[in-house]
């Protein structure tokens, strides 16, 4: 509140965003309490269950995010939901196919078109798309504790990376998404990932000769 408060100093011709990450791993209603009821009432002023008065900007825009995929799912409060717009945020394989084509991005010639294939066998076994595999889990990226020398923020995608990202990213969601589903995972789906994912690293590590093939596969 005593941030809202610092916005009048702000442009009234100013958007502010006030982003709630992970919004659905608390108890919604018990933590933002009155402001459920300050969304409906923007630009009007308000008296707390404190006595105090306090007006909702109308320029002040609020941003939550969740992973249907998560237990937690259930916490949400339906007074909640009414007041928010809601969108679907599902595997955009257009958008790593971009990310691939920038140059140095992808070393290993890995194609959007295999995690689509794969998403695809998860559509078959049941699973909606908005629990499906997430693109952004091969758009790697570099932190504020990489070096940040280079202004490109893509970190190669090279074979040493993509194993990486198979084995202990991919796969460990998959299983536990299965296992939440169905009570047991399935190994040969998940083999069957694990192949189409990999695909591109273990063509080029037997299509060339053993003293030339890539040192981080």
């Amino acid at each position: 509140m005593d941030w809202v408060e610092r916005l009048k100093h702000f442009s009234p011709k100013a958007r502010h965003i006030l982003v709630l990450d992970e919004i659905n791993r608390c108890d919604t209603a018990a933590v933002l309490g009155e402001l459920l009821q300050l969304l409906e009432y923007r630009g009007t002023t308000v008296r707390l269950l404190s006595g105090r008065s306090f007006v909702f900007p109308t320029n002040l825009y609020i941003i939550g995010t969740m992973n249907t995929a998560d237990r937690s799912i259930g916490r949400m409060d339906l007074a909640l939901r009414r007041r928010f717009l809601w969108m679907d945020l599902h595997p955009q394989i257009d958008a790593l196919d971009r990310w691939l084509k920038r140059p140095g991005n992808n070393p290993v010639r890995f194609q959007a078109s295999t995690l689509a294939r794969c998403n695809e066998l998860l559509n078959e076994h049941g699973i909606p798309p908005e629990q499906q595999i997430g693109h952004a889990l091969f758009m790697l990226e570099r932190t504020a504790e990489d070096d940040d020398s280079s202004s490109d923020l893509g970190i190669p995608l090279n074979a040493k990376r993509l194993r990486q990202v198979v084995r202990f990213s991919v796969l460990p969601y998959v299983r536990e998404l299965l296992t939440m589903q169905f009570g047991q995972s399935d190994e040969t789906l998940l083999q069957q990932i694990s192949d189409l994912l990999l695909e591109c690293v273990d063509g080029l590590k037997t299509s060339q000769p053993a003293d030339s093939a890539d040192a981080d596969a």
